[in-house]
Formats: structure tokens, C-alpha cells, sequence
């Protein structure tokens, strides 16, 4: 996919989308791998998510401001292994 004729703020955006993507949804790994400080991650995905424009998988907000606690959240995504 070529770069050029896209905004820089739209580049800026899918890497650090695919970024998170890759580390599974970690931001301070991102932020690591992307040299960028946690805090400009949050601050651009909270802009992101006012846009509309954050992917539902990465909307981790979107969960709690449904009532969804961490620890609810925590255990959706990392279900305890079964007993055999």
C-alpha cells in the first residue's frame, strides 16, 4: 500500500491501530515499538474514538462505559482453562 497522497494523520493512525493489533491490544508494547510515549497512544485513540473511527476490537472504553468491569473484561478475553 503506497503512502503517498494520504493524510499523515490517517498514516499515523493505522500504525499505531495495526501496531496495537500486533501486540494484542498492549499499549505500552506499542508504544515501545512504535518510540512513542503511552500517553500520545491514549491521547490519539481518545481523539480516534470521538471521530468514530476506532475499530471495535480496540474500543476497550466502549466496554466499560457499558458497565463491563476489568475484571469482566479481563476474563472475556482470557478464559480460564477447563478441567478435565
Amino acid at each position: 500500500m503506497t503512502l503517498a497522497g494520504r493524510k499523515l494523520a490517517d498514516i499515523e493512525m493505522s500504525a499505531i491501530i495495526e501496531t496495537l493489533d500486533l501486540v494484542g491490544g498492549n499499549r505500552t508494547a506499542a508504544a515501545v515499538q512504535l518510540g512513542i510515549s503511552v500517553r500520545t497512544i491514549r491521547n490519539k485513540l481518545r481523539k480516534c474514538r470521538a471521530l468514530g473511527l476506532l475499530p471495535q476490537s480496540l474500543d476497550v472504553g466502549a466496554d466499560r462505559r457499558a458497565g463491563r468491569t476489568e475484571t469482566e473484561l479481563r476474563t472475556a478475553s482470557h478464559p480460564a482453562p477447563q478441567r478435565l
